[in-house]
């Protein structure tokens, strides 16, 4: 079992591409907060946000249930 909050692979790190679950990709298009988002505004759809931790976004879940 991989538990992974980002994207993993893809670019020279290794043979396989672990993305995020397509499910949650589909709540990022009506959510887009859900992703990690740096200092200058700039979103990173590979990477959850630290705030879904906590926050019932995922189908009544939080990312950590």
């Amino acid at each position: 079992v991989v538990m992974a909050f980002y994207e993993y692979g893809g670019s020279g790190v290794g043979d396989m591409l672990i993305t995020l679950p397509r499910w949650i990709l589909e709540i990022g298009k009506e959510n887009p907060d859900i992703f990690f988002m740096d200092r200058e505004g700039r979103r990173n759809s590979e990477c959850l946000s630290w705030g879904v931790d906590k926050e019932r976004v995922f189908k009544g879940r939080t990312a950590v249930e």
